[in-house]
């Protein structure tokens, strides 16, 4: 038998990861594609239209969403302790604030968007396309907000490969109803924003049948019933570390251009420009490994294993490293063929050589600290990560405002400096904690005592392992004094068995393991089994007027189903997660 491995992990996290990259490449490339083809149908203008108006529908974003983050924290760690009553209510709530707040900011909006259309620009080519664009677009925001709710929730409960399909249907809608609306209506910049919100409805449709089918957390429940001021309360407290940077976000952007654009011109604001392109790039790993740490994290967290949580964010860490490194020496090594690549001519070449290795610099104190923010979210250190936003982020602006006007010419500088300077204050800040409570772990502040105890293995795919298991962990289970002792012995066997029996082995793996994780809580005894490979419920639900007709393929599911009465099954990123749960005597 083999000790603990990461070999179910390393599966979870590369189905996880991969599906949320490719879910952003299929954004990036459907957005491409919308764009051009509303260029030629509409007008040239149409990207200015939609860039101009982008703060400002941000800003709504903003707004609606406050509470999501909160609300994704509360339900990861709710499927994870597979307490779906909280999921639901959670999801319940998170809902309705969305579509509440949807609709009161686009309702105070509406008498008001000539005028703010009118604010955004003077320019009587732009504004005439504008209005009708921002009017359209109500309704796409409002689409876009409140079936992005579900949308998360399923990312969050292991399947992210239906959101990516999701994704694929509406970029190929959109496409269809740009022809329809723009080209064949000639309904211009308001049937570019009408395909985004329709094709984003119709869309969600594919998903009727998961939400169906996991009722559990989907289920629709009367606002009057779910919906607390508590529940709120809590999402906006736990999600205010992100709401902090959703603010700073748009102040900094804004104050960075200005100062670029103000101080070193037209050339600098080129270089600054292919900085966050390239930057962008790396968002894409950035963005599917911090995702993973908020989703898969959140779940290792409420499952209480602790051991998969370490090993996921070593595995993120090492990963981030070697992209961003990567990223950073190639810049660093071939500035000029960057520069011809963004259509730079030999004068500008030359002039973009210093600060593009310079600022590849940057890329990897950014993507450590970014990172480092999470892993402390979805620990519940929220208290701390406020602090690390307004720090960080003022911080940010304020040494580049000082150094812009003081010292422009230092300005490209200035910029990895102060991503490696914030780095190390991120640092200094969790070592206070650590200080304060020495069970944290620093840098990444893991609480390294468990709460309750837990044994894990990885077993091999073969009858000697389970046996071997078998005879490793029956002291353990004696120890812990179940009133139902000899059913999870017995039932923990079948379903071993099971699995090794059902296992479709791959050719090219010889080291291929399924995880065994016990805990012994205070109130509950659970062992959790994950194994890799096709969706295989092992729950067989039969009456007693039907033993008879149960067959020997069936036969030890059956015998499961009937030794453990709160067995609970969930398909997650590719991993079968089955959950054996025994309620111990009340003391």
């Amino acid at each position: 038998m083999m000790q603990r491995n990461e070999y179910v992990l390393k599966n979870m996290f590369g189905s996880f990861f991969l599906a949320t990259v490719m879910s952003s490449l299929i954004l990036q490339l459907g957005g491409l594609t919308d764009s051009v083809v509303v260029s030629h149908l509409v007008s040239p203008d149409a990207l200015s239209i939609v860039r101009i108006w982008q703060p400002i529908a941000s800003c709504m974003f903003i707004i609606i969403g406050m509470m999501s983050a909160g609300a994704r924290f509360l339900s990861a760690r709710g499927i994870g302790a597979q307490n779906y009553d909280q999921v639901n209510r959670v999801f319940n709530n998170h809902l309705y604030y969305v579509i509440a707040s949807a609709l009161l900011v686009i309702v105070l909006m509406l008498p008001f968007l000539d005028i703010v259309a009118g604010l955004i620009t003077d320019d009587q080519r732009l504004l005439p396309m504008l209005r009708p664009y921002i009017h359209a677009d109500m309704f796409a925001i409002f689409v876009a907000a409140v079936f992005g709710v579900p949308l998360s929730y399923v990312i969050t409960n292991g399947s992210p490969r239906l959101i990516t399909r999701r994704i694929i249907i509406s970029q190929i809608l959109n496409v269809g109803f740009d022809i329809l609306l723009c080209g064949v209506f000639d309904m211009g910049m308001a049937g570019a924003s009408l395909a985004t919100g329709i094709s984003n409805l119709l869309a969600f449709t594919s998903l009727l049948g998961y939400l169906r089918k996991n009722s559990k957390i989907f289920r629709l429940r009367h606002p009057a019933k779910i919906c607390s001021i508590k529940q709120y309360r809590e999402c906006f407290s736990i999600g205010l570390p992100m709401l902090i940077s959703a603010l700073f976000m748009p102040a900094m952007s804004f104050t960075m251009n200005s100062l670029v654009v103000n101080k070193l011109g037209a050339d600098g604001m080129y270089i600054f420009t292919i900085y966050f392109q390239i930057n962008a790039i790396c968002m894409l790993a950035l963005s599917g490994s911090n995702t993973a740490i908020s989703n898969i994290g959140g779940i290792l967290l409420g499952e209480e294993d602790f051991d998969s949580f370490r090993m996921l964010t070593r595995r993120i860490f090492r990963l981030l490293t070697g992209v961003m490194l990567t990223v950073s020496l190639l810049i660093f090594l071939f500035p000029d063929l960057l520069a011809r690549i963004f259509g730079a001519d030999d004068t500008l070449i030359e002039e973009c050589r210093t600060p593009f290795r310079l600022l590849s610099l940057a890329f990897l104190p950014n993507a450590i600290s970014e990172t480092l923010s999470v892993l402390y979210f979805v620990q519940g250190h929220h208290k701390l990560c406020r602090w690390i936003e307004i720090v960080t982020n003022l911080g940010t602006i304020g040494i580049i405002a000082l150094m812009a006007f003081y010292t422009p010419q230092l300005l490209w500088y200035t910029l990895p400096t102060t991503s490696w300077l914030l780095l190390l204050v991120i640092l200094g800040m969790a070592y206070v904690v650590h200080r304060k409570n020495s069970l944290y772990s620093w840098p990444t502040l893991q609480n390294t005592v468990p709460s309750n105890p837990a044994v894990t293995f990885s077993i091999p795919y073969t009858n000697e392992g389970v046996a071997t298991f078998l005879g490793k962990i029956r002291p353990f289970i004696e120890a812990c004094e179940l009133p139902d002792g000899m059913a999870v012995d017995i039932a923990l066997e079948e379903l071993l068995y099971e699995i090794v029996e059902t296992h479709e082995p791959q050719n090219s793996k010889t080291n291929e393991t399924f995880d065994v994780r016990i805990i012994d809580k205070e109130k509950e005894f659970t062992a959790v089994v994950k194994s890799k490979g096709p969706l295989r419920n092992p729950i067989y639900k039969y009456s007693d007027e039907e033993v008879a007709d149960i067959d020997e393929n069936n036969l030890r599911r059956a015998i499961l189903s009937r030794l453990c009465k709160n067995l609970n099954h969930k398909y997650m990123n590719g991993i079968n997660c089955i959950y054996l749960n025994y309620q111990r005597n009340k003391v």
